[in-house]
């Protein structure tokens, strides 16, 4: 496991110490290959005439000439030259390669035919010279049916592809770069390639990175200070009468709705935490999801339905009784039209906002589910200690992997890759990849005990961990490393639920037995002057 390294918290944001991050000795790099990138990047900065002085002055060419040439030839449409030329330059991989190259230098030289409406020269490049390379048969298949097209337009909008007069032939140019030994044919643009790489490695050696909306500078490292995380309390919301049990901001990050045994289902408002709303049931509630748009919010719980509210009006629209017993989770499809129900009857039901079942599904006792954000992963648990995978695909639901997970409630990554499940005995909290069906990573330092809490995927990239604890405190580790982080004091309860603001704002709610919400921002010295409370300034 990676140590983490300790924070100065009195330096400005983006130094340490000494200015710099801990590192090894610096690497001497090669004083023509440094010279190269740095002409490369004059040449795209459009100072052409520096870069010939340079190349003057040091003796250093940019690139052969037998590599100029290739470009102009590809840029300009001469591609039988193109095609000699690649044959003289060094390729990456030998075998193959050059057939590859040789199938998308002919590809546009098919299109440019086509477009030109010489149709039967393009065939005779597709049938003579293209299909015996022995390349990508489907793409040749896809490339057959535009012989039927009656218009370059036509040809374009169905291939996606710009004319020989838009980008196409630059776009070649950089399939071919993958080709050639970078060493005499620079990849386009990698002086700033090597440069994005470095700041995305310091994002993710940077503990405390958490938005991004950050500001980078080349002239130092880049370093974030705990305080630029939320872990002060701003406002504490009292509002319930029993146990809150579940919490949720909206797509938008305009509202948040927690969940109470108190039956009520209280929907606020996030710039001023003010009530909006509050929604009564005649049971006790435990679960809530927002449709994709924010206009309405499911709830369920210990009734045997699922109550559909107007967000807006605070109104009931509907109720959706097909359950015979409790019903314990729920989960949006995308297109805001339809929803999954999980309950203890066994039954995974996909529903129809206008009421009608679209499927039903025998299942265990579902405890918990997620959907991923574009919809086509289903993720549930059940009281068998068993996690679900589905396949959603046009409203049709596969089963696609099982496996044993002893947990009472699931958290998913926003692509569907990666889930979160609160174990008990030991207190633990996995991280699976689902694709390879194993855990990556485990938390631990907080007490799980028997009763349900909600951990929850937080900050930029989903880079952290937050969960709530048996013994009153917020719990944040670091995603990648496993560490422990910091304990968030505050709460008299068991603290059930945390979860994530998702707009730009560095702010998180956690949710109590101790009746309480507590929403959780950045300390008042980072907030002053900043009408965005929390909202990361480095």
């Amino acid at each position: 496991m990676l140590s983490m390294q300790p924070l100065d918290e009195d330096l400005p944001p983006g130094e340490s110490s000494n200015g710099h991050l801990p590192s090894s000795p610096p690497e001497t790099f090669r004083k023509d290959e440094l010279l190269r990138l740095i002409m490369q990047s004059l040449q795209d900065l459009g100072y052409d005439h520096v870069v010939d002085t340079l190349q003057q002055d040091t003796g250093i060419d940019l690139e052969p000439g037998s590599v100029h040439d290739f470009r102009q030839s590809i840029l300009q449409g001469n591609f039988t030259l193109a095609e000699t030329l690649i044959n003289t330059l060094p390729l990456r991989h030998k075998d193959g390669g050059l057939d590859q190259a040789y199938f998308l230098i002919r590809e546009q030289r098919f299109l440019e035919l086509l477009e030109a409406k010489q149709t039967i020269k393009a065939l005779q490049v597709l049938r003579q010279e293209m299909t015996p390379l022995g390349q990508d048969v489907q793409r040749l298949h896809q490339l057959s049916s535009l012989i039927l097209c009656s218009t370059p337009e036509e040809i374009k909008e169905q291939i996606g592809w710009d004319g020989s007069q838009g980008s196409s032939r630059a776009k070649l140019l950089e399939k071919l770069e993958v080709y050639v030994d970078p060493a005499v044919m620079i990849p386009k643009a990698r002086l700033n390639t090597l440069l994005q790489q470095a700041r995305e490695w310091q994002r993710h050696e940077c503990t405390y990175h958490i938005s991004n909306n950050t500001d980078f500078s080349l002239f130092y490292d880049h370093i974030c200070s705990k305080r630029h995380f939320p872990n002060h309390t701003i406002q504490i919301l009292t509002e319930h009468d029993d146990e809150v049990w579940h919490i949720s901001f909206s797509n938008d990050g305009t509202r948040m709705a927690s969940i109470s045994k108190d039956n009520t289902c209280i929907i606020w408002d996030t710039k001023s935490f003010t009530k909006i709303h509050t929604l009564r049931s005649e049971q006790s509630i435990t679960f809530g999801a927002w449709s994709p748009d924010d206009t309405m919010l499911l709830v369920c719980g210990i009734e045997h339905s699922l109550r559909l509210y107007d967000t807006g009006s605070g109104s009931l629209i509907s109720v959706f009784e097909q359950h015979e017993d409790q019903v314990t989770c729920c989960a949006w499809l995308p297109d805001g039209a339809h929803f999954f129900s999980g309950a203890f009857d066994m039954s995974l039901i996909l529903w129809n906002v206008n009421g009608s079942v679209v499927s039903k599904t025998d299942v265990k006792r579902l405890v918990d589910m997620k959907l991923s954000e574009d919809g086509s992963r289903l993720v549930t648990i059940d009281k068998a200690s068993f996690v679900s995978m589905y396949q959603v695909d046009h409203l049709q639901l596969k089963l696609v992997g099982q496996f044993p997970e002893k947990s009472q409630s699931i958290s998913l990554t926003r692509d569907g890759r990666y889930l979160l499940t609160n174990v008990q005995s030991p207190d633990e909290i996995h991280l699976w990849d689902l694709d390879r069906r194993c855990i990556v990573r485990t938390y631990v330092g907080h007490e799980q005990g028997e009763f349900v809490l909600r951990s929850t995927f937080a900050g930029y990239q989903e880079r952290y961990i937050l969960s709530g604890s048996e013994g009153h405190g917020v719990y944040i580790w670091s995603r990648d490393y496993q560490t422990l982080l910091d304990v968030f004091p505050g709460h008299q309860g068991r603290v059930n639920c945390v979860c994530w603001y998702p707009g730009e704002t560095a702010m998180f709610a956690s949710a109590s037995d101790d009746h309480t919400i507590r929403i959780w921002g950045l300390v008042p010295e980072v907030s002053n002057g900043d009408s965005s409370l929390g909202k990361l300034e480095i």
